[in-house]
C-alpha cells in the first residue's frame, strides 16, 4: 500500500473518472457551494463550483471532485434563447478548442443527470440541468416539464426578491432571458392544448412587473414574447404598447422608446390601423430626433440621426414641413462634420530612398527603364492580405466592431463598411475597408519612395510624349485597338505629372481590357436573355470568376499592371 501512494499523488484528480455518476451525486452535497448565495443565474455559478472543485482536489475526493467538475461544466454553458437555431454555446472559444456545450456530456452522463435533477432545489441549478438533459434527449419529456416548472421559478423568485443576480441589471431584465428559455421549452416539448399554465402565469407576472417598473425596454420583449408564443393578441398589445410609451417623459431613453412605437406602428400596420399606425410612425420620428439632440455638438452623429428621421418620416402623412426643414437641417450639418474631422500623419521612413530611386534609373536606357518602372511594385497576396485583416480584429477588436460611414466631398454618405463580430466571417465591406486602411500606407511609401523619383528621373531625361507610348501599347495584345490611343494618352500623361487626367483616361479603360482578356483566353464576357438578345456581364462577376479560373488569386489585384508589363517586356 505504501509503494501506491506516489502513484496516486503523481496523478491528478481529474482524470481518474470522466463521468460523474448517480452514487457521486449520492454522496456529495451539490447545493453547498451555492446555498448560501441565492443565485438565479447558473452562469454566476460557475465560479463557486470550479472553487469547490479546486476544494475538492487538494482533499482528494474524488467524488466531490467529478461531480462540481461536471457542474462548473454546466453552469459555465452559454444559453441565448433568442438564437434558435443554436440556444446553447460555449462559453469561451479558443484557437485550439472551445469550453464545454451539451453534447460533450451526451450518452450516460446526460443520463444521469436526468435521474437526479428532481431532487435540486435550486431554480436556477435545476433549470439548467433539466435543460441540457432535455436538449441531449429530446424524448425525455420528465426533463423538459422540469426545467419549464424551473424556469418560471426562478423568475418568480427574482420577482419577489428571493433570488438574487450579481449583474448589476433590474430583475426583470435578469428574468426575461430565463421566461424566454421556458416559453420555448414548453411550445418545443408539449402540444399548444397542454402547455403548462405556469408558463402564462409566469409571463402575465412579468408583463405586470415591468409594466410597473416602466422599463420600456423590456417591456417590448416581454410583448414581443407573448406575440410569439400566442400569449398576447396583435391588438391588445399595440394598445399597451402605444399607451406606455406615450407616459415615458421626452429625452428619457428615446431608443428604448422608439422600439416601443416601431413594434406597434407594425402591429397597427398588420391589423389594417391606418390612423393608429400613422400616430406610432409619427412618435417614432420624433424619438428619432430626440437621439439627435442628444449628441448636440457632434455633427457627424446627429446628421446621421437627421438622416434616419428622413428615412423614416417618407411614411408618415402630414408631415411635409418637417421633411423639408430637416433636408436643409441635414445639409448644413453634412458641411458642418466635414469640418470637425480631424487628420493623422505615417511616418513613411523613406529616409535616402527617393534619391536612390533617382539615381538609378538615371543611368538606365528608355527601354530598361520603362521595363523596371513596370515592375517597381506589386499588390501583395491576396490570402495574406486577408489573413493580415483578420489579425486586426484580434489587435484592435473595438475598432473593429464599428460600422464605418464613407463621405464624398460634401459629407454625404456614399457608401457604409458593416463591423466584424469576434466570431464568424466579416462582411465584405468589412474587408475591403480594412485593406484600404492597410494599404494605404504602402501604396503611400511605394509611389513616393519608388514611382514618382523614377517617374521624374525618366521624364527628365527621355521627354517622354505620345510616340513613346503609341509603339508600347500599339504592341500589347492585352487592350483591344478602340482603346490603344486613349490608354497611350493615359500614360503619356501620367509620366507628365498630369494625374488627373491620366486617371480619367486609364481607369476607365480596365474594363473593356478585361473583356478583351478574357476573350483572347477562351472566355465569353457576356449573357444571352431569353429573348435573343446579348449583353455583356458586369465587372464584378468578371472579377470574381473568369478572370480568377484564368489567372489565379493575384490576377484581379495585377490586372491593371499587366496592361503595361507585358507590353513593356515585348
Amino acid at each position: 500500500m505504501t509503494a501506491e501512494a506516489p502513484e496516486e499523488t503523481e496523478s491528478p484528480s481529474p482524470e481518474l473518472r470522466s463521468l460523474a455518476t448517480e452514487a457521486d451525486f449520492n454522496v456529495v452535497d451539490i447545493e453547498a457551494p451555492i446555498r448560501e448565495l441565492r443565485l438565479a443565474d447558473p452562469h454566476e455559478m460557475f465560479t463557486p463550483y470550479q472553487r469547490a472543485f479546486t476544494a475538492a482536489l487538494e482533499a482528494k475526493a474524488e467524488s466531490a471532485q467529478v461531480v462540481y467538475r461536471l457542474l462548473a461544466a454546466l453552469c459555465g454553458i452559454a444559453l441565448q434563447p433568442s438564437d434558435r437555431g443554436s440556444p446553447w454555446g460555449p462559453m469561451m472559444t479558443f484557437e485550439t478548442g472551445r469550453t464545454a456545450i451539451p453534447e460533450d456530456f451526451r450518452g450516460e452522463q446526460t443520463a444521469t443527470i436526468s435521474a437526479i435533477v428532481g431532487k435540486v432545489e435550486s431554480p436556477g441549478l435545476r433549470a439548467r440541468l433539466a435543460d441540457i438533459a432535455w436538449s441531449n434527449d429530446r424524448k425525455d419529456g420528465r426533463s423538459a416539464a422540469i426545467a419549464v416548472s424551473a424556469y418560471c421559478g426562478t423568475v418568480t423568485g427574482l420577482l419577489d426578491g428571493s433570488l438574487s443576480t450579481s449583474h448589476g441589471r433590474a430583475e426583470v431584465q435578469e428574468a426575461l432571458t430565463f421566461l424566454h428559455r421556458a416559453m420555448q421549452l414548453a411550445k418545443d416539448s408539449t402540444a399548444r392544448n397542454k402547455r403548462p399554465p405556469k408558463v402564462a402565469q409566469t409571463f402575465e407576472a412579468m408583463h405586470a412587473a415591468t409594466l410597473a417598473a416602466k422599463d420600456i425596454w423590456t417591456f417590448v420583449s416581454i410583448i414581443d414574447l407573448g406575440l410569439d408564443y400566442g400569449l398576447r393578441q396583435p391588438a391588445i398589445a399595440a394598445r399597451e404598447l402605444e399607451a406606455l410609451a406615450g407616459t415615458i417623459p421626452h429625452r428619457t431613453y428615446p431608443i428604448a422608446v422608439k422600439r416601443a412605437w416601431d413594434l406597434a406602428a407594425r402591429l397597427y400596420h398588420n391589423l389594417n390601423d391606418k390612423d393608429g399606425r400613422q400616430r406610432c410612425l409619427n412618435a417614432a420620428v420624433h424619438q428619432t430626433l430626440a437621439m439627435r439632440d442628444e449628441v448636440n455638438g457632434s455633427a457627424g452623429a446627429e446628421a446621421g440621426w437627421v438622416m434616419d428621421a428622413l428615412q423614416q418620416i417618407r411614411h408618415v402623412e402630414g408631415e411635409e414641413k418637417l421633411e423639408y426643414d430637416l433636408e436643409i437641417e441635414l445639409r448644413r450639418l453634412q458641411k458642418a462634420q466635414l469640418k470637425q474631422m480631424g487628420t493623422f500623419q505615417i511616418n513613411l521612413h523613406l529616409d535616402g530612398v527617393p534619391e536612390q530611386i533617382a539615381e538609378q534609373f538615371s543611368a538606365l536606357e528608355l527601354s530598361e527603364a520603362l521595363k523596371q518602372f513596370a515592375i517597381l511594385g506589386r499588390s501583395p497576396d491576396p490570402k495574406k492580405l486577408r489573413e493580415e485583416a483578420l489579425k486586426t480584429r484580434t489587435e484592435a477588436p473595438f475598432m473593429s466592431m464599428i460600422s464605418v460611414g464613407h463621405l464624398d466631398g460634401e459629407g454625404r454618405t456614399e457608401s457604409k463598411s458593416a463591423g466584424a463580430s469576434m466570431s464568424g466571417e466579416p462582411e465584405e465591406t468589412w474587408f475591403r475597408r480594412i485593406y484600404d486602411q492597410v494599404e494605404s500606407p504602402r501604396r503611400a511609401r511605394l509611389v513616393r519612395g519608388f514611382v514618382n523619383p523614377a517617374r521624374l528621373a525618366i521624364q527628365t531625361k527621355f521627354g517622354i510624349s505620345e510616340r513613346h507610348f503609341n509603339a508600347i501599347v500599339g504592341m500589347s495584345s492585352l487592350i483591344p485597338e478602340s482603346q490603344k490611343p486613349i490608354v497611350a494618352l493615359g500614360f503619356t500623361r501620367l509620366f507628365q505629372g498630369d494625374m488627373m487626367s491620366a486617371t480619367h483616361l486609364v481607369i476607365p479603360q480596365l474594363e473593356p481590357c478585361l473583356r478583351h482578356v478574357l476573350k483572347i483566353n477562351g472566355h465569353d464576357p457576356s449573357k444571352r436573355r431569353d429573348d435573343g438578345t446579348e449583353e455583356d456581364l458586369a465587372l464584378g462577376p468578371l472579377l470574381g470568376s473568369s478572370l480568377f479560373r484564368m489567372g489565379g488569386p493575384h490576377a484581379e489585384v495585377e490586372c491593371l499592371g499587366a496592361l503595361v508589363g507585358q507590353a513593356l517586356a515585348k
